[in-house]
């Protein structure tokens, strides 16, 4: 339905069109390293992924949470308009035996996983 609307002067008609019906955005789809990530994260729940990408490992979601919180790094966010947004963390490959240590002494499992091709 359309609204009319009347200006002062001279009787002027404005018409606008509808609004067109809002639909919901659709939902975005999670970067392939996400989805890698969710894959061996519902086979081994209580390990803590690091993913090997170029001079980094990196950890996602409650992951990154946890060596954020055990090494003191710091966490970050990655995604955007078209890719779901999810929690990230890092740190240099050259300085895995520290924080993979620190990871084993509060009493948590790790495992190393290589890029997906």
């Amino acid at each position: 339905m359309k609204k009319k609307y009347y200006s002062d002067s001279n009787q002027l008609q404005i018409t606008f069109p509808a609004e067109a019906p809002k639909t919901p955005a659709p939902k975005p789809e999670p970067s392939p390293v996400l989805e890698q990530y969710n894959k061996i994260k519902q086979k081994y729940p209580t390990v803590v992924l690091l993913f090997r990408m170029g001079n980094f490992y990196e950890a996602y979601q409650d992951d990154a949470k946890t060596v954020a919180v055990t090494c003191g790094t710091n966490i970050t966010t990655k995604g955007g308009k078209n890719a779901e947004s999810y929690f990230v963390t890092g740190f240099p490959f050259t300085s895995f035996d520290n924080y993979a240590a620190k990871l084993i002494r509060a009493g948590y499992r790790v495992a190393l996983v290589g890029k997906r091709d």
